[in-house]
Parts: structure tokens; C-alpha cells; sequence
């Protein structure tokens, strides 16, 4: 057999039109074979994350006690007076239960008994709850890790994600009272009363990576479920690890806003504002006394 034949090489006379369709047949058997082995476009992508990086208490306190996000004000201040970061917390107006097993998630209770729970995303694969700081706990994990801040606020959720392996959706199943509804308004989540009257509300999504870049994030609600995406793995230039949060507004310290006369639709818009910092200061001096407690 003629070798340039045999090698696929045109003769003379071969018109240049049999090449190139040649080279596009080549072209895509290969990537059908990719995708056959499941090396697609996502899977090739260069992760920015250190081999073997993973959600451990060291990785959550650099990059939430030491980097960027705590410079920008990311990490709500842990209410003051705390005397344990496990267990019942005293809220000024109400408390927060820490769990030492995030299976039992974090349950928000009110000076009249009323309690609201919110379980948190993949709490069977957490670790043990290691302590930071004053009222501040992480719970370690493979890929991510959940880190739970209680702050003047209310209470901070924050999801470190370690690696590209991690998830891109994070669920928080709140628990609901008859009618009561989770829904995602033109100011964020909120929870309402069958008055429409709100009782729990929800900062604005955010998403940073190590290098203080944003990382697409928006919420999704389906039934009594806020669900945080967070679409790190679209990035082929995120630095891990990536840190998202809600952050949930006390139900007593909205109580107690809605008492000295802001209004429901203001609370909401402000708490858009997503960042510890900008809310407690958006909120004003006559708020302070709801937040603070002075």
C-alpha cells in the first residue's frame, strides 16, 4: 500500500477541502471521546485549590479570621457577653442554640418561648464543631465547611468552599409555623406571617474567593428551603478557598425595629445591603438599642 496512503497524507490532485474535513472528523472524535471518559471543558479546568486542600479549622480560620473578608467586614462581630460558644446564647431579647452536631441545627428562641430551627447544608458529612472565637463555631468537612457566627444581628452562616469538588448548592430548611411562608420578595428571602408581616429576613447572597474576587451566588426558595448557589466551578481562575453566607436577622430584633417604627419594607431593604457592616450602619442611631442592646 502507498505509504502517504496509509498515513492519511493527500496526494497530488487531493483538493484541500478532503483535508480540512479530515481534521474536523479527527477534531471531534476526540472531544466525543472526552466526554466519553467524562474529561469534559468542567473537568479540565485548572483548579486554583491546593492538591488535596480541604475544609479543615485551620483553611476556615485563615480565610475567615485572617484574610479579606474579615478587612471588608464580611464576618459579623460574635455578640458580646457570650460566656460559651456551644450550647444556648444569650441574644438580648432572645438566644441562639449552637449545636455541637450540626445535625441538630441552630435554633433561634424568643423571650416568649417561640422558636424558629434552621438546618444546615450537608450536616451528615460535617465534622466535630471546633470553636474560633467567642460564639463563633466551624464544623469541618471534605469540600466545605459550615461556620456559624452569632452577631448582633442575628445569626451568620457562612459556607467555606474548599475546593472545586464542593457543591454549588447550599440548603437551609427553616422550620414554619401554620401560616407562615419562606419567600423570596424584591428584597431578598423573608419569612411572613399570615399577615404578611415579617418575622425572619435574609441578607443579601455574596461570594468571595481567597482574593477577595466575587463569585457568581443567588438564592433560590422552595417551600420552607433558601438554597444559596454558588457557581465557583464557572471560574477557571477562582482561588480557593471561597466563602458565601447568609447572614438571618433575629426575629426579636425585627420585633423590635417594626416597635420603634421602621417599617417592614425598610428593614428588608436595608438588610439587601448583605455585609454586617453596611446593615448596622444603614439601620441608624434609633436601631441601635434593637441591635446593640444600648
Amino acid at each position: 500500500m502507498n505509504a502517504k496512503k496509509q498515513l492519511g497524507v493527500p496526494s497530488k490532485g487531493t483538493p484541500k477541502r478532503s483535508v480540512v474535513n479530515r481534521l474536523l472528523a479527527m477534531v471531534t472524535a476526540f472531544g466525543l471521546c472526552l466526554l466519553t471518559l467524562g474529561l469534559g471543558p468542567a473537568a479540565l479546568a485548572i483548579e486554583n485549590a491546593p492538591p488535596g486542600m480541604k475544609a479543615t479549622e485551620s483553611v476556615v480560620r485563615e480565610s475567615l479570621l485572617k484574610s479579606t473578608l474579615a478587612d471588608k467586614k464580611l464576618v459579623a462581630n460574635s455578640v458580646t457577653g457570650a460566656t460559651m460558644p456551644l450550647g444556648d446564647i444569650d441574644h438580648r431579647g432572645g438566644s441562639v442554640k449552637v449545636p455541637t452536631d450540626l445535625e441538630h441545627g441552630v435554633t433561634l428562641r424568643d423571650a416568649n418561648g417561640s422558636t424558629t430551627h434552621i438546618a444546615l447544608p450537608n450536616a451528615s458529612s460535617a465534622g466535630d464543631a471546633q470553636v474560633l472565637d467567642s460564639a463563633v463555631v466551624t464544623y469541618p468537612g471534605e469540600h466545605s465547611a459550615n461556620t456559624v457566627v452569632v452577631g448582633d444581628l442575628g445569626v451568620q452562616m457562612l459556607t467555606t468552599i474548599a475546593n472545586y469538588g464542593a457543591p454549588t448548592r447550599y440548603e437551609y430548611r427553616v422550620s414554619l409555623v401554620p401560616g407562615q411562608r419562606l419567600t423570596l420578595t424584591e428584597y431578598g428571602p423573608v419569612v411572613l406571617d399570615e399577615r404578611g408581616e415579617i418575622q425572619l429576613a435574609v441578607g443579601a447572597p455574596w461570594a468571595k474567593d481567597s482574593n477577595g474576587r466575587d463569585a457568581p451566588t443567588h438564592y433560590e426558595v422552595t417551600g420552607d428551603t433558601l438554597t444559596q448557589v454558588v457557581e465557583h466551578r464557572s471560574d477557571v481562575n477562582v482561588a480557593y478557598p471561597v466563602t458565601a453566607d447568609p447572614i438571618w436577622l433575629a426575629p426579636w430584633v425585627v420585633k423590635c425595629l417594626i416597635g420603634i417604627g421602621i417599617r417592614s419594607s425598610d428593614i428588608m431593604r436595608i438588610f439587601q445591603l448583605g455585609t454586617p457592616a453596611a446593615i448596622a450602619a444603614a439601620f441608624g442611631r434609633g436601631a441601635v438599642a434593637c441591635i446593640f442592646g444600648k
